[in-house]
């Protein structure tokens, strides 16, 4: 099952891009007020949200089935290759995750892009939406997929495949003396250091919740839900630096731009959400003597920086109308 949610998972990222050319196209058509409703910053919004849930869930996409090209030719039996495949079931399950929901989100807005017309049959987005619920059921629910991420790293740090405890315990010894990520040098300095921090917390609350849970933290799913959500946004968000990195040194400077313009929109919004359901989750399962020390602990890794995402999306939203639709294709 794990092929299929990849496939899955980058099969949706088709829809999204036709969703979303279908939007630019309207939305560039649809006048309200005397101008075209694409002039419209909320209307601008949505086309921008959605090329950066296509251009994330595509980045992931490409990561993990390069890793997988990578690896597959060494495996010289079928029981190997099953086994190479298997060691990319967390992905697999995030990948999955994040291109149904992202499908159904492009899907739901391109029938609110067009309105009345986006909710009757002789029109395209109606259908898409329709179509578009099956993908979280597909594969194994996202429920399923949302319990693999976290229990599947669990499992294999137990059983000594990944030294996952280890790590943590690294993590948990520098933040008592502070001694965080630094920030580097170069354009993503500090995407690259907000990235680790988010890898720092996603880390460090699923050893909590280990800790506290002992062998029942399978039992406790909405705690595994959060986390889980946790662990895919920071995949998302490393995967992102990396392959804008990888285009900012193409030498293209039209895709360098838009590529920066979507990182800008995504990293701090992104990075928020992991601090914020870190420290709700460790409010959830801390007793009332050890939660202070556990949420001073992550503090050190929160920061703020002077990011315009609101500039950002709207420079994307531009670039979608240009392109007709996904401006990175």
């Amino acid at each position: 099952m794990n092929i299929g949610r990849i496939k899955l998972g980058l099969g949706t990222m088709g829809g999204c891009k036709h969703a979303l050319a279908l939007s630019a196209r309207y939305a560039l058509d649809r006048q309200q007020f005397g101008k075209p409703i694409a002039s419209f910053g909320l209307v601008g919004a949505k086309l921008a949200e959605m090329a950066l849930a296509t251009f994330i869930g595509e980045t992931m996409g490409y990561r993990t089935t390069g890793m997988l090209d990578e690896r597959l030719p060494l495996a010289k039996t079928d029981s190997e290759r099953i086994d190479m495949v298997e060691e990319f079931s967390v992905e697999a399950s995030i990948i999955k995750v994040f291109g149904s929901e992202a499908m159904n989100y492009c899907a739901d807005e391109a029938v609110q892009v067009h309105g009345g017309y986006g909710f009757i049959e002789e029109f395209e987005p109606e259908r898409l939406l329709r179509d578009s619920r099956i993908n979280r059921i597909f594969e194994g629910t996202n429920e399923i997929n949302r319990l693999i991420i976290p229990g599947t790293l669990l499992k294999r740090a137990v059983k000594g495949q990944i030294p996952l405890f280890e790590h943590v315990t690294t993590i948990r010894q520098r933040l008592e003396t502070g001694d965080v990520p630094a920030r580097g040098s170069g354009k993503l300095a500090t995407e690259m250091q907000v990235c680790e921090f988010s890898k720092w917390i996603a880390l460090y609350v699923l050893a909590i919740a280990a800790e506290t849970f002992h062998v029942k933290v399978a039992d406790e799913q909405e705690v595994l839900g959060l986390i889980a959500d946790m662990i895919g946004r920071v995949y998302a968000l490393d995967s992102v630096v990396q392959r804008v990195h990888q285009i900012s040194q193409g030498g293209d400077e039209a895709r360098t731009r838009i590529a920066l313009d979507m990182l800008a929109a995504y990293a701090p919004l992104v990075y928020g959400s992991v601090v914020h359901a870190g420290r709700h989750v460790l409010m959830d399962i801390c007793d009332a003597s050890s939660l202070p020390v556990h949420l001073a602990a992550i503090d050190k890794v929160r920061t703020d920086w002077p990011m315009k995402v609101i500039a950002a999306k709207r420079r994307v939203a531009q670039a979608v109308l240009e392109a007709g639709g996904y401006p990175l294709a």
